[in-house]
């Protein structure tokens, strides 16, 4: 098991499936091993019912309280930075990072999704970048099977890299319905080439996105499409 107690899930962008990779994670180890923590530490364009914390808290069956899982929230989708900004609420980071804290000592494990890309602003002198290495978790990046994900994931990897991030893979995730073409199927194996941070997944698209299908069958079947080994 991961000696730093989880991972901190990185996207190259907003929609890459960030959400869908941490509950698909979290999940797996709570079948394996019994005990998992979920974290999303900021959430903007919050709404009940269609809340990225509130589908990881239901997709493992968390009890923690929500003010934990999520420390802030905001209504407006936006940035952070923006959202926090136009809110005139401003994103208290101590309050986030001792949230996580108490996680990490209730849990095994936890698994924080984070926001946006890494150079996501929060506040003006304060990136998604510095909560990643505040919260000193090693890093996961989520890829979208798309056309530019090369140049996005080889920026998300740099921009790690100037952070002193430690980033263990990457995982792509087809965002899209349909079958991948040619050029898509190829781009974690060019991603490959250009950086020795390896590949350990190529998720499938799931229709209808609920916690329900990180449950039996159809959580083995895709557990499948991981290299479950080198993540745990």
């Amino acid at each position: 098991m991961n000696t730093r107690k989880g991972y901190f899930i990185a996207g190259t962008d907003t929609g890459v499936g960030k959400t869908f990779v941490t509950a698909l994670l979290a999940a797996l180890v709570k079948q394996q091993f019994g005990d998992v923590g979920v974290m999303k530490p900021i959430e903007t364009g919050f709404a009940p019912g269609v809340s990225d914390a509130e589908f990881l808290s239901a997709a493992v069956g968390a009890n923690d309280p929500p003010e934990e899982i999520c420390p802030a929230r905001y209504m407006t989708p936006a940035a952070p930075y923006l959202a926090a900004s136009m809110e005139k609420r401003p994103i208290k980071i101590p309050k986030i990072l001792a949230a996580y804290k108490k996680l990490a000592a209730r849990h095994d494990t936890v698994f924080v999704e984070g926001l946006g890309g890494l150079m996501v602003p929060i506040k003006p002198d304060y990136l998604a970048a510095h909560l990643a290495r505040d919260i000193e978790l090693p890093v996961l990046v989520v890829s979208r099977l798309a056309l530019g994900t090369i140049n996005h994931t080889l920026l998300t990897l740099e921009a790690a890299k100037k952070f002193n991030l430690n980033v263990k893979g990457i995982l792509f995730n087809q965002t899209r319905p349909g079958e991948l073409d040619a050029v898509q199927k190829l781009n974690p194996d060019i991603v490959r080439q250009f950086t020795d941070v390896p590949v350990l997944g190529v998720l499938p698209h799931v229709e209808n996105l609920s916690p329900e299908i990180f449950k039996g069958k159809r959580l083995d079947k895709l557990k499948n499409h991981l290299d479950w080994q080198s993540l745990f």
